[in-house]
């Protein structure tokens, strides 16, 4: 695996003083990541493109866990996650 791949498998924080562009560093670290894909054989964007779906499915499962269900009785219809 290459460098840059890895880097979107396994993104980075920027550091402290640095503010994230997106809101999120480890967002902004993968999409940094996938920058010059046009430059690549179709081969490597794919798995380019393929490393940041997996790091960026792995950030929005990490999000989904601390956040506060929403109970049914103060928002009706809307139905609970399994």
């Amino acid at each position: 695996m290459d460098e840059p791949t890895a880097r979107v498998l396994h993104p980075q924080p920027a550091p402290a003083g640095d503010p994230p562009h997106t809101g999120n560093r480890a967002v902004d670290e993968v999409l940094e990541a996938c920058r010059g894909l046009a430059a690549l054989d179709p081969a490597e964007q794919l798995a380019r493109l393929d490393a940041a779906e997996q790091a960026l499915t792995g950030i929005l499962d990490s999000s989904r866990d601390g956040l506060v269900p929403v109970l049914p009785d103060l928002a009706p219809g809307i139905e609970q996650a399994s």
